[in-house]
């Protein structure tokens, strides 16, 4: 149990260490957060992979362990943050950009503010904003739209945290409406735009990946046609940064934040580093695996913005071929079909054994091509295996394969994260060589 006496001893230290024993620290805690949470240690794997597919397996590594050594540096300075002198927090952060102007605004009221917050080491220290502005005495409505903790302690230890300089919190779940209130205002509202929204969020385009969006900068822009801006913490040093700002250009919100953060990680190696790769940025439940139709999206805006006409072929996926294929050819190639339809950007390979790499060439000409095995420095997001040896599933579970679907219908699959019921999807159901239609036990629940 975390107890506030405890957070308020080890913040209160951490703020009085010096900065040089500090940096080993989190160093070595980096290390072994990456040896120790293997779930976060893939996520990683597989977020470089997707957003920068064009470095090399070294290179992927160095960046997943600065990462992990500045989460543990995150999670120090939101613990020291309320033990940082104002002379400190002075010396070590600045502002770049035109916060002038954002000032200005919300001085007049004339028009409201909407700050887009991308995660970082040291975003915590925008809380310090109205002090920096030195704004801080005249109470103007700035707010912070956060997921709250689920500990008591820790929840009212960083809550309190963030309001020592005046600014206003509201919780993602209840808070919404509190915030379009402070836009009609004509104040300014923060939020982190750049997590994985689920179900609910909005299909959009990321490193050429569709992912799912946070809807509430549109609804929060709609509300009060706000002036939308990037704001971000240039690392700058240990427990220092830059607090910069920059307009967003013009266009539909969610596909040009999106692209803005996808310029930011690709062409500003910095920026890259400090990033928060740790979130399952890309996570996709099962149903969108398999299909588009029936989620709201902003891809036509996000292929316009970047010149393209259609979706990229992003989304790897591999259907694996047991060495006996009796009465499976036909299955296969409905499966591939209906993949194609229903995910247009679905890259997809057949896994086989070499001896049926000539009749796999002619019964799946529509497919992207043909694989012998697993391989290091590839990266799979979904997997297909009409096999019933478990080792298959083994296979690409240590692979780091999210979504592994058995098709084969039978028997217990320990390794694999779905047997389903392919009808209640929109895909064709397997028939035996015997011409009966195979009964699929359904291991979980899909999500909806």
């Amino acid at each position: 149990m975390v107890s506030r006496a405890l957070l308020t001893a080890f913040g209160w230290l951490v703020a009085h260490l010096p900065t040089w024993l500090l940096h080993p620290i989190c160093q070595v805690f980096g290390r072994l957060f990456l040896a120790v949470f293997r779930g976060r240690r893939l996520a990683m794997k597989h977020n470089i992979a997707i957003a920068l597919p064009e470095l090399r397996r070294r290179e992927r590594r160095a960046i997943a362990k600065t990462s992990a050594t500045r989460l543990v540096e995150l999670g120090l300075f939101a613990l020291a943050a309320p033990f940082l002198s104002r002379s400190r927090i002075r010396k070590t952060f600045s502002l770049a950009g035109p916060w002038a102007d954002v000032l200005h605004n919300l001085r007049s009221g004339t028009r409201p503010q909407l700050l887009l917050i991308p995660h970082q080491t040291l975003t915590e220290a925008l809380t310090f904003l109205p002090f920096l502005l030195a704004c801080e005495e005249e109470n103007l409505p700035i707010a912070i739209l956060y997921r709250p903790f689920a500990n008591a302690a820790l929840e009212n230890f960083v809550r309190r945290t963030r309001e020592r300089f005046g600014l206003q919190l509201f919780a993602r779940k209840h808070g919404p409406m509190a915030a379009v209130r402070i836009i009609r205002r004509g104040g300014c509202v923060g939020l982190l735009f750049d997590q994985n929204a689920g179900p609910a969020g909005t299909l959009s385009l990321l490193c050429g990946h569709i992912s799912s969006t946070t809807p509430l900068p549109n609804l929060l822009r709609e509300a009060g046609a706000a002036t939308v801006w990037m704001a971000s913490v240039e690392r700058t040093g240990f427990f220092s940064g830059i607090l910069s700002v920059e307009a967003l250009p013009d266009g539909p919100v969610t596909a040009t934040m999106n692209l803005w953060l996808e310029n930011r990680l690709k062409m500003d190696g910095r920026f890259c580093r400090d990033w928060l790769w740790a979130h399952r940025r890309w996570k996709c439940p099962t149903r969108l695996a398999l299909t588009l139709a029936g989620r709201r999206n902003d891809l036509a805006h996000a292929l316009k913005i970047r010149g393209l006409a259609k979706l990229p072929k992003s989304w790897p996926t591999i259907v694996h071929l047991p060495a006996a294929t009796s009465g499976l050819w036909a299955n296969v190639q409905a499966l591939v079909l209906a993949l194609q339809t229903n995910r247009p950007d679905a890259f997809i390979k057949i896994l086989c054994h070499p001896r049926l790499h000539a009749a796999a060439i002619l019964a799946f000409p529509t497919a992207d091509g043909l694989v012998k095995k697993f391989s290091r420095g590839e990266h799979w997001e979904l997997f297909f295996t009409f096999s019933k040896n478990p080792l298959a599933g083994l296979a690409a579970a240590w692979h780091g394969i999210p979504l592994r679907i058995g098709l084969h219908g039978r028997g217990r699959q320990p390794f694999l994260t779905h047997l389903p019921d392919l009808a209640s999807l929109g895909l064709p159901t397997p028939v035996t060589s015997h011409g009966r239609r195979d009964s699929f036990p359904k291991c979980h629940k899909f999500p909806p």
